[in-house]
């Protein structure tokens, strides 16, 4: 059924046109093409440390500590409330494209247990609902029987039994009692897609509400149907029950929250809400209700539920709000929305905002190349243009041979063709377009639902047309105005996972570059195009992602170049079968194999990533190799045998046993202990197995632990990738002569300014007596003790810096945190080595009078703790010029080292690219101490709870350096995936 009035009226608005649409992609979508069997072979996707497409479901756990949120990026995330970190990802198993995006989720009342659903049905003949333990990760079970996709799921109050709500236009109710898979009992009576499912309190009844206009009251027992709820004029998105079980609320795209009762009499409601409603939620004492709404609105509103008045409104989101809910307190709400699927958690008092739970992307909008097809360009404002005119501003630039930023698009770049001689392009209806020549019609497209909005589209030098929509990318065949016999059809470019914003060719025709709300850019080769059946196809090329500045872009296959802190930013999705949770695999652990910056240099010229290993190559003077399949070099199995997660040691001796196996013909090298997320002991944890094996190895480790609680892995390599176990999280408990003591903090702050000659810098000693400072006064009430050792100038010699080392290595132990901070110029010798420079250092000798990287790396890789290193080391005046151009920042390298597990470090670094660190003469410091020292004292405390946490500290660095800086100067961190956020302040 078209629901065109509706759209129609939406499109004439400019907010709408740009918005999004709360409706989830349909199972029978024109263009959907059915995977053939579960895909076996690893998959590239982003971990972005947030969602990268639309968020679906937001829910508290009961305590209301953790946040648990689903999205159509197919995965599930687990976020700590206090902090605003997301802790933990769950990744059911997924296909291309569409296939495995999440729309629906479900918390059981003890917290334990979570059902998600959506989209495809990954070469079954039935969509799955997914039913994960919270405490281990893994999918317990897997129910079976919708054909549709899963748009809503409830547990009832005694977690007996789970609801379910489908695009096949039924609902069902599972018994989880027994044994064995359970049965669904299917509810029969609506006539479209049912949006909404919910249990009463009691769980007798059960109450549904359908894009046919109604909801529905059912037995929760027998299935009969109680009450038909009529009155809705448009489609019924949303429903909530009162906590008494009394009324029954229920919100439409007609604008109007309604109220029933269970027997189907219609109470007074609220109308004129000016926006369709996307979800309703009551407060646990049934005084307030929140209202989120979507497409012309992105308010949320608290409303009185005995006058109907609002009593508080949120407007944070930028556009259409999916979902909210209130924590179990009643105090906080969190609600998910907006272009760059941000989840806020804000206070009902007065919508203030506590954290803003959001990946390091953004949705990309327009989209160009410049007129040598060297170099593509997008924008990151939907604001100031036109989207289906492609005349959004362009404002970023990313070199494809250089692989660096580069300058702000100007009015060059080449972007979407609505005409292109005698053909042009022309919107019809909000989901149609006719393909015209000389002002005549040849040919009407469409997109793959009535629903779904045409978002951009463009015309294909070959003749081909490209449409970019709310759900997919779609490739036309051309329509030469005369019917062929074997006219090819249209087919869906697999690829994104969110709506497509912007489509541009390139100049010399060969590539389309698409945006997406996905948060990625993807160029496709026109002339190369998977076989499907007939379909018109395209293959794809490149992928890119970028993260303010810091980037990655890969291959299908895999090969991939970043920036040294986007190296985490994606990796690889391995299916383990259809009932089982999906293994992730960073792109680090594959650095060994997939690192390839120079292939990726070469895709725009060879066209191919097996031609571009070739010719990468040739240019190195090797053997040419062969494109490698990840499939053949995954990272061993590993897993800790003892003890087992959650155990509650009274000794502080614990014997530490695993268990690896290596994957196919890659046997394992090594196994190595992390103690909370670093190495333990430096090189004593490393038990390297000599001959390599592929089948089982097994082995130990004695360990003595601090009173406190742990986090325990093993990670195990072989000659090609390597992967981490799951951590194991154990307390040991402090006997009665000693209690658990807070840690203590070590700094050792260098800082030199009294370089000799043009080298000389204002205040890089300044910045080190800075830093000093204040973590003396902003962090001592966190710590039993600080201890700090500030090496300034004459101080600052190579010798001291050494010793500055050892002293730190000497006072660490595993429950402290330490902090280097290094102010002064780096330089690179012609072999291209990283040196910091002491004040007594020969320019002439680097080698013997400087401090080469891998001192430093040496150090910090054997000191237990906790380490963050803060490092300012690329003032303009270096040696020689400077001598980046071509080769990104000084400190990339070392950088893209310290972040591995490997080493496990926390490295803030003033400046990427290739910036230079700039100094503040309003302020006498560098702007990056500036920061450093505004945030330690109060200023990064973004949720006003008095304490300044790791990453409150990188998102005030980052937006504080480039208000100062004027944007010449982006801060970069970069973070161990196995290091969680941990205060640093409490000013």
């Amino acid at each position: 059924m078209r629901h065109q009035r509706a759209l129609i009226a939406i499109f004439l608005i400019p907010f709408a046109a740009q918005g999004s649409e709360p409706l989830p992609r349909s199972q029978s979508a024109r263009y959907h093409r059915e995977i053939q069997g579960l895909p076996q072979e690893p998959m590239v996707v982003l971990d972005a440390g947030g969602h990268t497409g639309k968020v679906r479901r937001v829910l508290f756990t009961p305590d209301g500590s953790r946040l648990i949120t689903v999205s159509e990026d197919k995965t599930a995330r687990i976020w700590d409330t206090a902090s605003g970190e997301s802790l933990r990802v769950l990744r059911p198993p997924i296909g291309m494209g569409p296939e495995g995006m999440l729309y629906a989720a479900a918390l059981s009342p003890d917290g334990q247990t979570l059902a998600v659903g959506g989209y495809g049905k990954l070469g079954g003949s039935r969509v799955p609902i997914h039913l994960f333990s919270l405490a281990s990760g893994r999918i317990e079970q897997t129910l079976l029987e919708h054909t549709g996709e899963i748009l809503s799921l409830a547990f009832s109050r005694d977690g007996n039994f789970l609801a379910s709500s489908s695009g096949d236009a039924t609902a069902g109710v599972w018994d989880l009692r027994g044994e064995g898979r359970p049965k669904m009992r299917v509810l029969r009576g609506h006539t479209q897609e049912v949006f909404g499912v919910a249990f009463s309190p009691d769980g007798s009844r059960l109450a549904t509400v359908s894009a046919d206009k109604t909801g529905r009251v059912w037995s929760a027992a027998t299935g009969q149907v109680l009450a038909v709820l009529q009155g809705h004029r448009d489609i019924v998105h949303c429903l909530a029950w009162r906590p008494d079980g009394q009324v029954i609320a229920t919100g439409g795209f007609d604008q109007t929250v309604r109220y029933w009762a269970p027997d189907g009499r219609s109470y007074a409601g609220l109308s004129g809400l000016g926006a369709k409603i996307t979800s309703l939620a009551y407060s646990a004492d049934s005084r307030r209700m929140l209202i989120t709404r979507g497409f012309e609105s992105n308010v949320c509103s608290l409303v009185d539920t005995t006058t109907g008045h609002e009593i508080q409104q949120f407007r944070g989101h930028d556009d259409t709000v999916m979902h909210g809910t209130f924590a179990p307190q009643g105090t906080i709400v969190a609600t998910a929305g907006g272009h760059n699927q941000q989840i806020y958690l804000w206070r009902t008092d007065d919508a203030s905002v506590i954290h803003n739970l959001v990946g390091k992307g953004t949705s990309l909008w327009g989209g160009g190349w410049s007129p040598d097809g060297t170099v593509i360009g997008w924008g990151t404002d939907w604001k100031g243009g036109n989207i289906l005119s492609a005349t959004l501003p362009l404002d970023r630039s990313f070199s494809l041979v250089d692989l660096a930023f580069s300058t702000p698009p100007d009015g060059s770049f080449v972007r979407a063709r609505l005409s292109q001689g005698e053909r042009s392009l022309k919107l019809t209806t909000p989901s149609t377009a006719k393909v015209l020549r000389d002002g005549a019609q040849i040919a009407e497209v469409e997109s793959s639902t009535d629903t779904e909005l045409i978002r951009c589209m463009t015309l294909l030098p070959d003749g081909r047309m490209a449409m970019g929509a709310s759900y997919g990318l779609y490739l036309f065949p051309d329509y030469g105005g005369k019917p062929k016999d074997d006219e090819r059809k249209p087919g869906e470019l697999s690829g994104h996972s969110g709506a497509i914003w912007s489509l541009s060719p390139s100049p010399d025709a060969r590539y389309l570059l698409s945006s997406s709300d996905d948060q990625t850019l993807r160029i496709w080769d026109l002339r190369r195009a998977p076989d499907h059946a007939g379909e018109e196809q395209a293959a794809l090329v490149l992928s890119l992602f970028f993260a303010g500045e810091n980037w990655v872009a890969w291959t299908p296959e895999g090969y991939y170049a970043a920036s040294a802190g986007g190296e985490n930013l994606m990796g690889w999705h391995l299916n383990q079968g259809p009932d089982a949770a999906a293994n992730f695999y960073p792109a680090s652990q594959f650095r060994k194999k997939f690192f390839r910056p120079d292939v990726i240099k070469l895709l725009r010229t060879a066209g191919s990533t097996a031609r571009a290993v070739e010719l990468a190559d040739e240019a190195k003077g090797r053997a040419s190799t062969k494109a490698v399949v990840v499939a053949k070099v995954l990272p061993p199995e590993v897993e800790i045998a003892s003890p087992r997660t959650g155990a509650a040691l009274e000794s502080q001796k614990l014997e530490v046993k695993a268990i690896a196996k290596g994957r196919g013909p890659q046997p394992v090298t090594s196994l190595r202990l992390f103690l909370d997320g670093r190495p333990y002991h430096g090189q004593a944890g490393l038990k390297t197995i000599d001959p390599p094996r592929t089948g089982a190895v097994k082995e130990s480790w004695e360990i003595e632990l601090e009173p406190g609680p742990h986090k325990i892995a093993v990670q195990a390599s072989s000659e090609a990738s390597q992967s981490l176990s799951e951590a194991v999280e154990v307390t040991v408990a402090a006997t009665e002569r000693e209690s658990v003591e807070l840690p203590n903090l070590y700094v050792l702050a260098v800082g030199v300014s009294a370089y000799p000659g043009d080298l000389r810098l204002n205040y890089a000693a300044k910045d080190a007596e800075a830093i000093e400072r204040s973590f003396r006064q902003a962090s001592n009430p966190l710590f039993r003790k600080i201890e700090a050792r500030l090496l300034t100038d004459d101080k600052a010699t190579r010798t001291e810096i050494s010793r500055g080392l050892s002293w730190l290595k000497q006072q660490m132990t595993q429950k402290d945190i330490g902090i280097v901070f290094f102010s002064g110029h780096g330089q690179k010798d012609n072999e291209g080595s990283l040196y910091f420079l002491p004040v007594d250092v020969d320019t002439d000798d680097l080698l013997t009078t400087a401090v080469p990287d891998a001192v430093i790396k040496k150090a910090l890789a054997g000191m237990p703790g906790r380490i963050i290193a803060l490092l300012d080391a690329c003032h303009a005046g270096a040696i020689g010029g400077d001598r980046r151009k071509g080769g990104g920042t000084l400190t990339d390298e070392l950088v893209r080292d310290l972040v591995t597990d490997d080493y496990g470090v926390v490295v803030m670094a003033s400046s990427m690219g290739r910036e230079f660190s700039l100094e503040n003469n309003a302020k006498r410091q560098g702007s990056f101490t500036v920061a450093l020292t505004e945030g330690l004292e109060g200023k990064a405390d973004t949720n006003k709870d008095g304490v300044v946490y790791l990453n409150e500290l990188d998102a005030y660095i980052t937006d504080r350096v480039k208000e100062l800086t004027k944007g010449q100067q982006h801060p970069v961190t970069a973070k161990p995936t196995s290091i969680r956020s941990f205060p640093l302040a409490k000013p």
